[in-house]
């Protein structure tokens, strides 16, 4: 039995119609100070932990400071294999997308082009851009239990820059001071 199904609780699983990553217990600062500058075409992975058989059809993540006005975005979503998404099979690619909504605050949009089921367990969520100045967030760990990596965070460089993510997760670098803040809004549950 691997990490993310021994009965560690996110802190937030499923609120309302969205599924949220793991994290370690400590919190997001969502501020402008934690927003990183990264390599054109870098996916950046949540692990979200999937509590029963549901269908997605957005994956949406926050621009708090309302700042994301250029740019395109892509978003996937791999199966997990084994607590790491590498050598994970991809179930959805968004395509390539601006900035299409704004959701409650400010929170950008990818829809999916149909949505798609997932089983109960962990499953990793990736989001590329083609611009740098992009909203992957630092996370404040200091007074916070530790979880094993890669549920600090983690990432790989897409093979081909930006654009189609790969079939396959390829080998991943753990980040632990970003750890991005992707969601997964719920269509329907089965």
């Amino acid at each position: 039995m691997g990490f993310g199904d021994s009965g560690f609780t996110p802190i937030s699983s499923f609120y309302q119609r969205w599924l949220h990553p793991y994290y370690n217990g400590g919190y997001f600062n969502l501020g402008p100070v934690n927003w990183s500058v990264i390599a054109i075409g870098r996916v950046y992975l949540s692990p979200i932990r999937v509590p029963r058989s549901l269908t997605v059809d957005q994956i949406v993540f926050p621009d708090t400071q309302g700042i994301v006005t250029t740019g395109h975005f892509r978003g996937g979503i791999y199966t997990d294999n084994g607590d790491t998404p590498a050598g994970g099979k991809l179930l959805a690619d968004t395509g390539t997308s601006p900035p299409t909504a704004v959701l409650l605050d400010r929170a950008i949009v990818l829809p999916l082009t149909s949505a798609i089921s997932l089983s109960t367990g962990i499953t990793w969520v990736g989001v590329q851009a083609d611009i740098l100045n992009f909203p992957v967030y630092g996370m404040f760990t200091s007074d916070s239990p530790t979880v094993p990596n890669p549920f600090n965070g983690c990432y790989f460089d897409n093979p081909g820059g930006f654009g189609a993510f790969p079939n396959v997760c390829p080998q991943i670098t753990n980040d632990n001071g970003h750890l991005a803040f992707w969601s997964l809004r719920v269509a329907s549950i089965k």
